[in-house]
């Protein structure tokens, strides 16, 4: 009899595939959550590339909501995170909150700030003010049309979550230089 060991095979809902595609996606969807934590716990110099613990389980909520919803895990990018900590901070500082920095040219959009901190493949930004904590900020994101949207764009590859004194922003990127690495972090 061929196949395998049902007694040596534990198949649970996250873990089930239809097909050898469905599998490969599951498995590029493990190795990015590896390649985060792993990313996670590197130094980081001072350039506001290091996410804090709740900025990394925003991002943990958001791979978690996607991958519920049937889309990709998003590795997450330290560029990203500092041209979404610049938001954040900038939001915090002035009490402006939006997507724009009228009084900082190079960082007017969120396209301008991505480009300023070396990505040049951004996509989107959700912003969030009011609850500090990152479910909060993520369940005010879903009840938002244009937000949820960002959330489960098809496109987005790359993310990171940033916190400044109860303002997050939330940036998205389409950059796949990271998928030809992934093998380090398979199964």
């Amino acid at each position: 009899m061929g196949g395998l060991d049902p007694r040596r095979v534990t198949v649970t809902l996250a873990s089930f595939a239809w097909d050898a595609r469905e599998r490969d996606a599951l498995a590029r969807d493990r190795a990015v959550r590896a390649r985060n934590k792993d990313l996670w716990k590197r130094n980081w110099p001072t350039d506001g590339a290091e996410p804090g613990t709740g900025e990394k389980n925003q991002v943990r909520i958001t791979n978690a909501y996607r991958e519920m919803l049937g889309r990709r895990v998003l590795a997450w990018n330290p560029a990203v995170q500092v041209a979404a900590q610049w938001h954040a901070d900038y939001m915090a500082n002035t009490g402006r909150f939006g997507h724009f920095e009228p009084d900082i040219p190079e960082r007017r959009t969120t396209h301008d700030r991505l480009l300023a901190a070396g990505y040049p493949r951004g996509t989107g930004e959700n912003c969030h003010s009011g609850r500090g904590d990152p479910k909060g900020a993520h369940d005010a994101w879903v009840q938002s049309s244009g937000h949820h949207r960002n959330i489960l764009m098809a496109t987005h590859r790359e993310m990171a979550s940033a916190l400044a004194s109860g303002y997050w922003t939330q940036d998205f990127g389409n950059g796949d230089e990271f998928e030809s690495d992934l093998d380090e972090w398979r199964d």
